[in-house]
Protein backbone atom coordinates (compact mmCIF):
# COMPACT_ATOMS: atom_id res chain seq x y z
CA UNK A 1 0.00 0.00 0.00
CA UNK A 2 3.08 2.32 -0.90
CA UNK A 3 3.30 3.91 -4.45
CA UNK A 4 5.96 2.37 -6.76
CA UNK A 5 9.16 3.08 -6.16
CA UNK A 6 11.91 4.52 -9.15
CA UNK A 7 14.28 1.77 -8.84
CA UNK A 8 14.77 -1.47 -6.53
CA UNK A 9 18.58 -2.99 -6.56
CA UNK A 10 18.49 -6.35 -5.00
CA UNK A 11 21.28 -8.80 -3.85
CA UNK A 12 20.86 -11.50 -5.85
CA UNK A 13 22.58 -13.63 -2.94
CA UNK A 14 20.14 -13.09 -0.24
CA UNK A 15 16.96 -10.72 -2.01
CA UNK A 16 18.33 -7.70 0.59
CA UNK A 17 17.30 -4.49 -1.36
CA UNK A 18 17.96 -0.80 -1.70
CA UNK A 19 14.55 0.89 -2.75
CA UNK A 20 14.87 4.39 -4.08
CA UNK A 21 12.12 7.10 -4.25
CA UNK A 22 12.42 10.22 -6.77
CA UNK A 23 11.15 13.66 -6.07
CA UNK A 24 9.80 15.48 -8.94
CA UNK A 25 11.58 18.65 -7.06
CA UNK A 26 14.41 18.87 -4.86
CA UNK A 27 14.52 19.19 -0.98
CA UNK A 28 18.04 20.82 0.08
CA UNK A 29 19.83 19.32 3.09
CA UNK A 30 22.88 21.38 3.38
CA UNK A 31 22.01 25.11 2.48
CA UNK A 32 18.81 26.11 4.59
CA UNK A 33 17.94 29.28 4.65
CA UNK A 34 14.01 29.45 4.99
CA UNK A 35 13.65 25.44 4.21
CA UNK A 36 13.93 23.86 7.68
CA UNK A 37 10.08 23.21 7.17
CA UNK A 38 10.01 21.39 3.67
CA UNK A 39 13.58 19.69 5.33
CA UNK A 40 11.21 18.59 8.58
CA UNK A 41 8.33 17.07 6.26
CA UNK A 42 11.27 15.38 4.28
CA UNK A 43 12.25 13.61 7.29
CA UNK A 44 9.56 12.76 8.73
CA UNK A 45 8.20 10.75 5.16
CA UNK A 46 11.61 8.91 5.52
CA UNK A 47 11.01 8.00 8.84
CA UNK A 48 7.77 6.77 8.07
CA UNK A 49 8.16 4.87 4.66
CA UNK A 50 11.08 2.98 6.44
CA UNK A 51 8.89 1.78 9.40
CA UNK A 52 6.15 1.14 7.21
CA UNK A 53 8.64 -1.24 4.52
CA UNK A 54 10.42 -2.30 7.86
CA UNK A 55 13.65 -0.96 6.22
CA UNK A 56 16.97 -0.76 8.23
CA UNK A 57 17.12 2.17 10.45
CA UNK A 58 20.89 2.44 10.44
CA UNK A 59 21.10 3.01 6.84
CA UNK A 60 21.35 6.85 6.30
CA UNK A 61 20.85 6.39 2.39
CA UNK A 62 24.57 8.19 1.72
CA UNK A 63 25.59 5.85 -0.42
CA UNK A 64 23.63 2.84 -2.74
CA UNK A 65 23.85 -0.05 -4.70
CA UNK A 66 24.36 1.11 -8.24
CA UNK A 67 21.26 0.22 -10.14
CA UNK A 68 23.42 -0.03 -13.81
CA UNK A 69 25.57 -2.76 -12.48
CA UNK A 70 25.02 -5.69 -13.48
CA UNK A 71 25.80 -7.42 -9.94
CA UNK A 72 22.42 -6.45 -8.68
CA UNK A 73 18.87 -7.58 -9.77
CA UNK A 74 17.09 -3.80 -10.91
CA UNK A 75 13.63 -3.54 -11.24
CA UNK A 76 12.48 -0.12 -12.83
CA UNK A 77 9.15 1.16 -12.10
CA UNK A 78 6.97 2.49 -14.19
CA UNK A 79 7.49 5.90 -15.78
CA UNK A 80 5.01 8.58 -13.13
CA UNK A 81 7.90 6.74 -10.60
CA UNK A 82 10.57 7.51 -11.86
CA UNK A 83 9.62 10.84 -12.51
CA UNK A 84 9.12 10.69 -9.49
CA UNK A 85 6.20 12.01 -7.01
CA UNK A 86 5.82 15.45 -4.64
CA UNK A 87 6.11 15.22 -0.83
CA UNK A 88 2.30 15.82 -0.65
CA UNK A 89 1.53 12.52 -2.57
CA UNK A 90 3.83 10.95 -1.09
CA UNK A 91 2.06 12.15 2.50
CA UNK A 92 -0.95 10.66 1.61
CA UNK A 93 0.12 6.67 2.41
CA UNK A 94 1.38 7.18 5.35
CA UNK A 95 0.52 8.80 9.21
CA UNK A 96 3.06 11.00 9.73
CA UNK A 97 2.45 12.36 12.99
CA UNK A 98 4.25 9.87 15.11
CA UNK A 99 7.42 10.47 12.72
CA UNK A 100 7.61 14.49 12.99
CA UNK A 101 11.15 15.43 14.15
CA UNK A 102 11.91 16.89 17.23
CA UNK A 103 11.95 20.41 17.53
CA UNK A 104 13.78 22.57 19.89
CA UNK A 105 14.10 19.25 22.03
CA UNK A 106 17.35 16.64 21.42
CA UNK A 107 16.61 13.27 19.79
CA UNK A 108 19.76 11.13 20.33
CA UNK A 109 17.98 8.28 18.68
CA UNK A 110 17.54 10.16 15.49
CA UNK A 111 18.61 8.74 12.13
CA UNK A 112 18.56 9.49 8.61
CA UNK A 113 17.18 13.14 7.52
CA UNK A 114 16.06 13.64 11.35
CA UNK A 115 19.62 14.12 12.14
CA UNK A 116 20.00 17.64 10.08
CA UNK A 117 16.74 18.62 12.12
CA UNK A 118 18.27 17.85 15.22
CA UNK A 119 21.56 19.28 14.56
CA UNK A 120 19.73 22.70 13.23
CA UNK A 121 16.87 23.18 15.78
CA UNK A 122 19.21 22.49 19.01
CA UNK A 123 22.48 24.48 17.99
CA UNK A 124 20.09 27.37 15.80
CA UNK A 125 18.63 27.88 19.37
CA UNK A 126 21.59 27.65 21.33
CA UNK A 127 23.29 30.27 18.90
CA UNK A 128 20.60 32.90 19.09
CA UNK A 129 21.01 32.62 22.80
CA UNK A 130 24.71 32.97 22.64
CA UNK A 131 25.71 35.13 19.79
CA UNK A 132 25.58 38.64 21.95
CA UNK A 133 27.94 37.10 24.49
CA UNK A 134 30.30 36.25 21.86
CA UNK A 135 30.35 39.16 20.16
CA UNK A 136 30.89 40.93 23.44
CA UNK A 137 33.76 39.22 24.47
CA UNK A 138 35.37 40.21 20.99
CA UNK A 139 35.04 36.81 18.92
CA UNK A 140 35.49 37.54 15.19
CA UNK A 141 33.47 35.39 12.83
CA UNK A 142 35.88 32.75 12.13
CA UNK A 143 35.77 32.18 16.33
CA UNK A 144 32.06 32.01 16.24
CA UNK A 145 32.23 29.51 13.21
CA UNK A 146 34.60 26.56 15.02
CA UNK A 147 32.21 27.30 18.16
CA UNK A 148 29.30 26.64 16.22
CA UNK A 149 30.83 23.85 14.30
CA UNK A 150 31.77 22.14 17.98
CA UNK A 151 28.05 22.27 19.17
CA UNK A 152 26.84 20.25 15.66
CA UNK A 153 29.76 17.75 16.07
CA UNK A 154 28.92 17.35 19.96
CA UNK A 155 25.00 16.91 18.77
CA UNK A 156 26.22 14.98 16.23
CA UNK A 157 28.19 12.21 18.90
CA UNK A 158 24.98 11.86 20.67
CA UNK A 159 23.08 9.56 17.21
CA UNK A 160 23.46 6.08 16.90
CA UNK A 161 24.94 6.88 13.35
CA UNK A 162 26.88 10.49 13.14
CA UNK A 163 26.38 12.04 9.89
CA UNK A 164 29.66 12.67 8.26
CA UNK A 165 31.55 15.30 8.94
CA UNK A 166 31.36 17.35 6.21
CA UNK A 167 27.49 17.22 6.16
CA UNK A 168 27.47 18.77 9.85
CA UNK A 169 30.02 21.49 8.42
CA UNK A 170 27.35 22.62 5.96
CA UNK A 171 24.58 22.85 8.81
CA UNK A 172 26.73 24.52 11.70
CA UNK A 173 28.41 27.14 8.69
CA UNK A 174 24.75 28.20 7.77
CA UNK A 175 23.36 28.18 11.47
CA UNK A 176 26.78 30.55 12.00
CA UNK A 177 26.74 32.87 8.89
CA UNK A 178 22.91 33.69 9.55
CA UNK A 179 23.14 34.19 13.13
CA UNK A 180 26.13 36.44 13.01
CA UNK A 181 25.00 38.70 10.13
CA UNK A 182 21.38 38.54 10.20
CA UNK A 183 19.77 37.99 13.67
CA UNK A 184 18.31 41.14 15.00
CA UNK A 185 19.61 41.41 18.80
CA UNK A 186 18.25 44.60 19.52
CA UNK A 187 14.75 42.96 18.50
CA UNK A 188 14.90 40.18 20.27
CA UNK A 189 15.46 42.13 23.21
CA UNK A 190 12.57 44.19 22.73
CA UNK A 191 9.97 40.98 22.26
CA UNK A 192 11.44 39.59 24.93
CA UNK A 193 11.05 42.62 27.20
CA UNK A 194 7.55 42.53 26.27
CA UNK A 195 7.39 39.35 26.90
CA UNK A 196 8.02 39.68 29.99
CA UNK A 197 6.12 43.33 31.18
CA UNK A 198 2.86 40.93 29.73
CA UNK A 199 4.01 38.41 31.77
CA UNK A 200 4.39 40.61 34.79
CA UNK A 201 0.92 42.01 34.16
CA UNK A 202 -0.85 38.67 34.04
CA UNK A 203 0.60 38.12 37.32
CA UNK A 204 -0.60 41.16 39.10
CA UNK A 205 -4.19 40.79 37.53
CA UNK A 206 -4.44 37.10 39.14
CA UNK A 207 -2.61 38.85 42.35
CA UNK A 208 -5.31 41.53 42.49
CA UNK A 209 -8.00 39.24 41.67
CA UNK A 210 -7.13 36.69 44.53
CA UNK A 211 -7.25 40.17 47.19
CA UNK A 212 -10.64 41.09 45.61
CA UNK A 213 -12.05 37.50 46.38
CA UNK A 214 -10.67 37.44 49.90
CA UNK A 215 -11.93 40.79 50.76
CA UNK A 216 -15.06 40.01 49.51
CA UNK A 217 -15.74 36.89 51.49
CA UNK A 218 -14.48 38.80 54.69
Amino acid sequence: NLPMPAWAAINRENGGAHLAYALSAPVLTAEYGGRQKALRYLAALEAAYKAKLRGDVGFVSLITKNPEHPHWLTLRGVPDAIRGYDLEYLADFVDLDKFKPYIGRSNVEAVGLSRNCTVFNLVSRWAHKNVLAFKQQGYTVQGWLKEVHYQCMRVNGDFPVPMWEKEVKCISKSIANWVWYKFDIAASNRRFSELQAHRNSLRKTTINAGRTKIITEL
